[in-house]
């Protein structure tokens, strides 16, 4: 509407400007890298689609309901543990998906009626289930598509944005902990383990640190090994680390068939073994997150490129991860297994491809917006406007921003939030910062 009628007398003169015809939006729209097809849908066309797809492959292989059920078993003791439990599920989840509705699908089937069956009311179930699967957008490797776009617009390394996104992950899991821990005890909730309030954060704080500390050395270890053979075997160094690699992978799902599968229901999450053996049911899942964090992080390659060698390791995993185990259990039906396995890989392609038609079509739709804000010069409006009310003064032009882009959080997905946020106020940001 103001594209086309923004010459109309009753507007504000500052952001009055004299209209486009349909000529000549529809071409700006359609026939620019400014419009539908621009920054955005390239991105999303280019990499974004093979993260996606390796977070659905991920989820088909089960490792979803792996983090579930460790989360459960680690937390399912404390007061009001199945909500804990969501939290730590979720930021797991955003490990494997950049997609807060599909966080909230994979983990939610279990946590919220656990949640309820504790004593959440239904409302606040599905707010604590909410609220921990938005912030996985944000957990490392930063599976969101707001991180790739991010390093398009703003022409920075990814490896930036992960860096830039560790703390306030931390921090956001570890307040939302802390709200679910006091919540579970105004209400009077007990566990079987009887945890302070101080005591609980200071845990909190601890794991959460631990467990990133537990990431950076492996990824460093792996480099100093990675370098060393590279050093010692020169051009034989690559298919000599593949073989590696893949014999990790074999040892891991051995490892993995000493125990029994776990059991995915809602009466099963009740009654899950210990969270250390939980954790040796599925190391192998681990592998996958391990490349796609040592290519990228590491290595330094681009997005697409590790992204794309993550989600081919994930396809040799759904199609040998059945077989091996019922082989090194010495049990019969491995070509019926070697089938099911080829059944699910076709579903994990499939599900990744539905998963990206939404993030896809948001990028387009907004893309006009963006077109929107090239054709009229309402972001230099805009951008002028917020600069005379903050004054010149940063901080407080960061907090303008921060309430524009939860104002129009409450009505555009995050990727399309990114995007017209960033067109109206990221020259002004960078102006004044």
């Amino acid at each position: 509407a103001y594209v086309f009628f923004g010459s109309w007398d009753g507007l504000p003169d500052v952001i009055r400007w004299r209209g486009a015809s349909v000529e000549r939006a529809m071409s700006h729209f359609w026939l620019t890298s400014e419009g539908v097809f621009g920054v955005a849908l390239g991105v999303s066309s280019g990499f974004v689609f093979l993260f996606v797809l390796f977070g659905a492959l991920l989820n088909q292989a089960g490792a979803g309901n792996y983090f579930l059920s460790l989360a459960f078993s680690a937390l399912g003791h404390l007061s009001g543990g199945p909500a804990k439990a969501a939290v730590i599920a979720s930021a797991a989840t955003g490990l494997i998906s950049g997609s807060s509705i599909a966080n909230v699908v994979t983990t939610g089937t279990f946590t919220i009626p656990l949640m309820k069956k504790v004593g959440f009311s239904a409302a606040k179930a599905g707010a604590i289930e909410v609220s921990s699967s938005i912030n996985g957008v944000l957990t490392p490797p930063v599976m969101g598509a707001v991180a790739f776009l991010m390093t398009e617009y703003v022409g920075i390394p990814y490896i930036e944005v992960v860096r830039a996104a560790i703390v306030p992950a931390a921090i956001s899991y570890v307040a939302l902990l802390y709200i679910v821990h006091l919540e579970a005890r105004k209400m009077g909730m007990t566990g079987t383990l009887r945890t302070g309030a101080l005591r609980f954060i200071l845990g909190a704080v601890l794991s959460v640190c631990g467990g990133i500390v537990a990431g950076v050395a492996a990824l460093w270890a792996t480099g100093m090994i990675v370098d060393l053979l590279q050093a010692s075997l020169g051009a034989m160094a690559l298919p000599v680390l593949v073989a590696l690699f893949l014999g990790a992978y074999v040892a891991a799902l051995r490892h993995a068939a000493q125990r029994p599968d776990l059991e995915m229901s809602v009466s099963g999450m009740e009654h899950l073994p210990p969270a250390r053996e939980i954790l040796q049911t599925g190391l192998h899942y681990l592998l996958p997150i391990l490349l796609l964090m040592y290519l990228l992080m590491i290595e330094r390659k681009s997005p697409g490129f590790s992204a794309f060698w993550s989600a081919s390791f994930m396809l040799l995993v759904l199609v040998t991860q059945r077989p091996l185990k019922l082989w090194f259990r010495g049990q019969g039906g491995i070509a019926e297994a070697a089938r099911a396995g080829w059944a699910e890989m076709l579903e994990g392609l499939i599900a990744g491809a539905r998963n990206m038609i939404g993030l896809a079509c948001a990028m387009a739709v907004a893309g006009i917006i963006v077109g929107s804000v090239t054709l009229t010069g309402i972001g230099q409006v805009m951008a002028e406007f917020v600069e005379y009310l903050s004054g010149g003064n940063l901080m407080l032009m960061l907090v303008f921003v921060a309430l524009i882009s939860i104002v129009l959080g409450m009505g555009l997905p995050t990727t399309a939030n990114y995007i017209v946020v960033s067109s109206l106020m990221a020259g002004v940001v960078v102006e004044l910062g």
